[in-house]
């Protein structure tokens, strides 16, 4: 199976268990383990240019293109919850109305967590791309690295004659 980590975003307190399933595309996931759901906060330093806000983590944040984050600066241009429009590890983007030059800091709160996931039976064959939305009974996301790994389902008669052809070679046959 392919496996990466997920972010899920529900209600403060809500306790996702294991394999608890999501859907991209026809490839079925699963949550490997249990995670409750709580405040995520990171420090945020942020430079507004053109109504694109870009802000820079110390910590790698695990905020997937199109989660939501709440930004609290003490700019009112700048606070409120948005949405992701771009990500790396220690970087996010989302997009304000005001058009002028900011730089500021602050923190950035997420009510979600972070759990590792891989892909099961419809999915084994899949890798799953970064920043995917997942269906399900949460919102959920892949992360920048996607869920990856995986291995095409071999059928019967392909791993048989797979296995007759190197018996051949290896006996010279």
């Amino acid at each position: 199976p392919a496996i990466g980590d997920i972010v899920i975003y529900a209600d403060s307190g809500t306790v996702i268990p294991t394999d608890t399933e999501f859907l991209s595309g026809s490839a079925s996931i699963r949550t490997k383990t249990s995670v409750t759901i709580g405040e995520r906060v990171f420090d945020i330093s942020c430079e507004a240019t053109s109504g694109m806000v870009t802000c820079t983590t110390t910590i790698k944040h695990y905020l997937p293109v199109g989660g939501l984050v709440t930004i609290a600066t003490g700019n009112p241009s700048l606070d409120g919850e948005f949405v992701i429009t771009s990500n790396s590890d220690l970087e996010f983007q989302y997009q304000i109305k005001d058009k002028n030059t900011f730089s500021v800091i602050g923190t950035a709160k997420s009510i979600s967590n972070v759990v590792s996931a891989e892909t099961i039976e419809t999915g084994y064959g899949a890798s799953i791309p970064a920043n995917a939305p997942l269906s399900g009974d949460y919102k959920a996301y892949t992360l920048q690295d996607g869920l990856t790994g995986a291995a095409d389902e071999e059928s019967d008669e392909d791993y048989q004659a797979r296995i007759i052809e190197a018996r051949g070679t290896l006996e010279g046959v």
